[in-house]
């Protein structure tokens, strides 16, 4: 490492430990030994870090980059956009184009009639508002009782508070003192699920939530035939089915979304991270 790298990662450290919180980090460490990595460049798999050093993004950072580091194109036409509209609203029934151009082509990556797109800014956001969505919902429906969400346990549905409750991973759970009411989880056995929506009364429940298979609880593929069986199971008993596609959509999993694999419709479909290949934070 050089002079001029070593004194740019010395300085990049103490900003580190002054100024910035990490997500999901070991904060006593970072205080004492500074961040593990800190990377400056990106070229298609590669990361290159503030010691000169080039890795492989094995991880695609956060299951994230989807179409790798450096598109150079991707800069090229958010540039072009920014300079012609870089934002405006879509309430009071408001709309623009790239709006309707980018929701329109979701829907032909969709089957059946997920055809209608709302857009949010990452997935703990889009898993928030499918659970407002299946609650008002069922509102409407003159069912407001059904408000109860299942999900399965060592299941990741993201950090926001109703994502961090739906989330079956303990430690997301026990690094907080209270979670959300009306969450539910179940094992990865249809006996599992039957036994909660008996226990808890399906005139109760508004959704079940699972991704199509696991990514932060420990890359789990489903038991055969399971979420064939939760679709039934969610038909009989009028109870929505999310298929949280945040890390499984877009082609992470061979086909387009990770439902497919097994056959299967959901009723909504939460995504994020692989929609822009993390160049820009959107979900839907």
């Amino acid at each position: 490492m050089t002079k001029v790298e070593q004194n740019l990662k010395d300085e990049l450290v103490e900003l580190d430990k002054k100024h910035f919180i990490h997500p999901t980090s070991n904060m006593k460490q970072l205080q004492e030994e500074g961040p593990s990595f800190i990377f400056t460049e990106g070229d298609g798999i590669y990361l290159k870090d503030v010691e000169g050093r080039t890795l492989m993004d094995s991880l695609s950072s956060l299951w994230n980059v989807n179409i790798g580091h450096g598109r150079k194109e991707l800069g090229e036409v958010a540039k072009e956009q920014m300079n012609r509209l870089a934002f405006t609203s879509t309430f009071n029934n408001w709309s623009h184009e790239p709006v309707l151009r980018l929701a329109t082509e979701i829907a032909e990556w969709t089957p059946g009639d997920l055809n209608a797109t709302f857009f949010t800014s990452g997935g703990s956001e889009s898993n928030d508002t499918a659970f407002k969505t299946v609650r008002h919902y069922w509102k409407v429906k003159g069912q407001p009782e059904k408000k109860k969400i299942i999900s399965r346990k060592l299941s990741y549905h993201g950090v926001a508070m109703g994502a961090t409750s739906a989330t079956g991973i303990e430690q997301f759970h026990t690094f907080t003192t209270s979670i959300a009411p009306d969450f539910h989880y179940v094992d990865s056995t249809i006996e599992s699920l039957k036994e909660t929506i008996e226990k808890e009364g399906a005139d109760t429940i508004a959704a079940y939530i699972s991704e199509p298979i696991q990514g932060s609880g420990g890359v789990n593929v489903p038991p055969e035939n399971y979420f064939q069986e939760v679709r039934k199971i969610c038909d009989e008993h009028d109870i929505l089915f999310i298929s949280d596609e945040v890390i499984c959509g877009f082609g992470r999993t061979g086909e387009k979304f990770g439902f497919q694999n097994y056959g299967i419709k959901p009723d909504i479909v939460t995504r994020a991270k692989g929609m822009t290949s993390a160049y820009l934070p959107l979900s839907a």
